[in-house]
């Protein structure tokens, strides 16, 4: 990946994130965390990764995806006005369960040691 496009990935994640915590005001999305976003080389599309965090187990991935789908017109919108960009890119939101694989190991490394003492 060059060196812009890591910049202007690094931009539309903060920007992405910035709308989500202070304009986006869903109760099914108040612990969505955007981990990543991987934009195509032409900036048309956009992956966004999401993380609901630790803390959200209790609402449904269907509402969650319910109300991204809802939210999403507004964060394209918030990018064309906050961003100088000829393209806005369409966003497509996947859930990112990095973090849980990486809880799910550390787990299971601890469990190992603690059988080893």
């Amino acid at each position: 990946m060059s060196r812009r496009s890591q910049k202007v990935n690094s931009i539309v994640l903060g920007e992405i994130s910035r709308v989500f915590l202070q304009e986006v005001s869903d109760p099914n999305l108040r612990n969505m965390v955007v981990t990543d976003v991987e934009l195509a080389s032409d900036l048309r599309m956009a992956k966004v990764f999401y993380s609901m965090g630790m803390m959200d187990k209790t609402t449904p991935v269907k509402e969650i995806k319910k109300s991204i789908s809802k939210v999403s017109p507004f964060i394209r919108r918030k990018l064309g006005q906050n961003l100088e960009m000829r393209h806005v890119p369409e966003l497509e939101f996947i859930e990112d369960h990095h973090s849980e694989n990486v809880n799910r190991l550390m787990y299971l490394f601890h469990e190992i040691e603690s059988q080893k003492a």
